[in-house]
């Protein structure tokens, strides 16, 4: 018997309290839009309580309780777009006066099918209205600081432009004051666009000190640059930081200043742009000297130490310390230039290539005195490298052990780039007789007007796909083969690329498959007259064994009437007998229903009938059989109706109840409740005898499975086995698990419909 956990909360009633305890309004449903579970926010919008939206279509309560079937059509849409794309829904919509977000999502099941879809309906009403106000006093504040005389603005921590007055949009866009109606106000403007110095207001924001710069604008349609001293601070709006910044004109006096530092602005961006830092190392002293971008590069907090050879080499890869300093040393030994690539660890465990170049400066009397150079991070250099190394790999394995025979040839002389191995073992040659080599000049094709139709699909630029061809080997033995042709691109160069494959083993397989087909199709034949056979030599068994027992039996009730008075000697044998006929009905069932659980099943016998008077008909079969053992049975089904073959589920309930007898404790009752739970019809059959583990629980389920304790019970070892099989046929489960008193047997089986006026008819 199982031991297997029955009753286990289903998906939607399980879900229910997360539910509810949304603010939002939220609907489980299924594909076809019915309501599995909503919230009581949900079932507020529509007027109705919760287990009234259950099963009812959403769509029917938008066109039908909200009079308003334009929307439920777009429901409908959505939800027909989530289902072909698999991705979420988001939309708004105006319902009873009011503005509403809705988001469908899809809920995948394990097989990654989408099963169910969640549905959120948000009030944005006031949220709405929150954003026009904010829109009115944005449009007051930026018509404020349109009038100040210089420029302003302010930015959010990312270093977005969240707000700035006219002379800043004429800075940044080079609009004209009569044009700057046509300025998207709303548009949100890298501080980068504004500012070439976004670190300063992004160091404002971590250290709130007030700040005070000279910045350089480019404003569009001007060619020259201009210069604004500016200020900022650091502000809070709305609970989060912000900059804010002026500033004034000083385009004149930073002139001279700018060409200046114009070449060392050249190198800083260079060195951004290439996310390198600059080194000095002064010979004489062997002091070294690093811009900041070092020590980002080397995973070193800046300016935490002073830079040194010593610091440098605490976070170079220890497989790569000692080549990488004998390198340097060796460079410097010689005065000649540095040029050396190594990998950092950094703090994070994160690993970073870099690379490391030095010039040697020298002096005309004291010859060289230090080298100057940059340090240069090649990560992704490093790992475009190593990918193309490996897809080289790769490419180079999956050519050389194709199946395929190919060779890749110059399309302008036809002559052979490459080959791989299966090329030279269909044609037989080896590599040396064939590299440079022309198709022509090996002869390679048998019949020539074969070879001058592929000639003229490739000089007319056309792939050629599948054309049987014959080809001649080294040997002069001939071979058929299909031909496939396609122009590609190889290392920058078109190039032609050929496929062949020896198609004489597919011709052998395929006529061997074809014969393998024709006996596979006789023997199902054969099989499908066996099948016929045995079922007839069932019916004519069940035929002949219930004809004689009837009889036997007839006479023994007989002899029992006519003796239930006295106290003869033959009750004994009597009461064998009578078993022994139960024995062999019980074996006559078995086989019956063994043969049809394997037939596919006959949509005709399945019909909806009351599940309560089969479970009771059993019962009452089973009192009458073994009046000896006392049922306890009760029940609460009401009309409600399964789906199925009535005379199947009867067998499966008294299969149950007669193992619960047979694994019984002497002069123990067997107890037998029904109920509904969860849409289902739930049977529980308990027996009071020693209880079972979980792994014993489901053995008992496999065919001709016996326990350890069924050394005296008669029995095949087929009825759980058909049990289950009977109500998993019936879209149902059937468990077993131990107890403390003993064990239970559960079935559940589907109810027709949960609609109490549909399933009670």
């Amino acid at each position: 018997m199982n031991n297997i956990t029955a009753g286990a909360p289903r998906f939607e009633e399980a879900v229910f309290p997360i539910l509810d305890s949304f603010a939002d309004a939220v609907a489980l449903i299924n594909t076809e839009g019915v309501i599995l579970v909503a919230n009581s926010v949900f079932a507020d919008i529509y007027s109705k309580h919760t287990h009234n939206c259950t099963g009812t279509n959403v769509l029917d309560l938008i066109a039908v309780d909200l009079q308003m079937p334009e929307l439920a059509e777009q429901h409908k849409n959505k939800i027909r777009e989530i289902l072909q794309t698999g991705k979420r829904e988001v939309f708004e919509v105006e319902i009873t006066g009011r503005t509403w977000k809705v988001t469908i999502n899809p809920v995948h099941s394990s097989e990654k099918k989408i099963t169910r879809l969640l549905v959120i309906t948000e009030d944005i009403s006031d949220k709405k209205r929150a954003e026009s106000e904010l829109e009115k006093e944005c449009a007051l504040k930026t018509a404020v600081l349109d009038e100040m005389p210089g420029c302003a603005a302010v930015l959010d921590a990312d270093g977005r432009l969240i707000l700035w007055n006219k002379y800043a949009r004429q800075l940044v866009l080079g609009k004209k004051e009569n044009q700057s109606q046509s300025i998207d106000h709303k548009k949100i403007i890298s501080a980068d666009d504004f500012f070439p110095v976004k670190q300063k207001f992004l160091d404002i924001l971590n250290s709130g000190a007030d700040d005070c710069s000279e910045v350089q604008i480019h404003p569009p349609g001007n060619n020259k640059a201009q210069w604004v001293a500016t200020r900022g601070r650091r502000i809070i709006i709305d609970g989060q930081r912000c900059v804010v910044a002026v500033g004034m004109d000083i385009n004149e006096q930073k002139r001279l200043e700018e060409e200046l530092t114009e070449s060392k602005k050249r190198l800083t961006f260079a060195l951004e742009a290439t996310n390198a830092g600059v080194w000095e190392w002064d010979m004489k002293t062997d002091e070294v000297i690093w811009s900041d971008r070092i020590w980002t590069l080397y995973g070193l907090e800046p300016n935490s130490l002073p830079p040194s050879h010593k610091l440098c080499e605490s976070t170079v890869h220890p497989d790569d310390r000692e080549k990488t300093f004998q390198t340097i040393m060796a460079a410097a030994s010689k005065e000649i230039e540095i040029n050396v690539e190594y990998r950092v660890c950094h703090q994070d465990g994160s690993i970073h290539w870099l690379m490391c170049r030095g010039m040697p400066l020298h002096e005309t009397d004291d010859g060289m005195t230090c080298y100057i150079g940059t340090v240069m991070d090649i990560n992704e250099r490093k790992k475009t490298d190593i990918a193309l190394k490996e897809n080289e790999t790769k490419f180079r394995s999956i050519f050389d052990h194709a199946p395929l025979a190919i060779s890749i040839e110059d399309i302008q002389s036809r002559r052979l780039i490459d080959i791989n191995t299966s090329w030279l073992k269909l044609l037989g040659y080896n590599r040396e007789e064939v590299m440079g080599k022309s198709v022509s000049d090996l002869e390679l094709y048998a019949d020539s007007n074969e070879y001058e139709s592929i000639s003229r699909s490739l000089n007319e630029h056309d792939k050629v796909i599948n054309k049987p061809i014959r080809l001649r080997k080294k040997s002069g033995e001939l071979v058929n083969a299909l031909y496939f042709s396609e122009f590609i691109t190889l290392k920058g160069k078109p190039v032609l690329l050929v496929m062949m494959t020896d198609i004489t083993l597919q011709k052998t397989q395929q006529k061997n498959i074809n014969q393998l087909e024709k006996a596979v199709a006789d023997r199902t034949k054969k099989l499908q007259e066996e099948v016929k056979r045995l079922q007839r030599f069932l019916s004519m068994i069940s035929h002949e064994y219930r004809t004689p027992l009837a009889i036997i039996r007839t006479n023994l009730d007989l002899l029992g009437i006519k003796h239930k008075m006295g106290n003869f000697s033959n009750k004994q044998e009597l009461l064998k007998i009578n078993r022994a006929i139960d024995r062999l009905v019980e074996v006559l069932e078995v086989s019956i229903q063994d043969s049809r659980i394997s037939e596919p099943q006959n949509a005709s016998t399945s019909i909806p009938f009351q599940i309560a008077p089969a479970i009771t008909s059993q019962v009452e079969i089973f009192r009458k059989i073994w009046a000896e053992h006392v049922i306890s049975y009760s029940e609460n089904l009401g009309r409600y109706k399964v789906f199925g073959e009535p005379s199947q589920i009867k067998f499966a309930i008294f299969n149950l109840l007669d193992n619960a007898r047979k694994y019984s404790s002497t002069n123990s009752p067997i107890e037998v409740k029904c109920c509904t739970e969860n849409n289902d019809a739930v049977i529980k059959i308990r027996n009071r005898c020693k209880s079972i583990t979980r792994n014993e629980a489901e053995a008992f389920f496999e065919k001709y499975h016996r326990g350890s304790n069924s050394a005296n019970t008669a029995g095949a070892g087929l009825g759980l086995w058909l049990v289950r099989n009977i109500i998993n046929q019936h879209g149902g489960k059937v468990t077993l698990k131990g107890i403390t008193s003993g064990v239970e047997a559960t079935i559940r089986l589907p109810i027709v419909s949960k609609n109490s006026s549909s399933a009670k008819t």
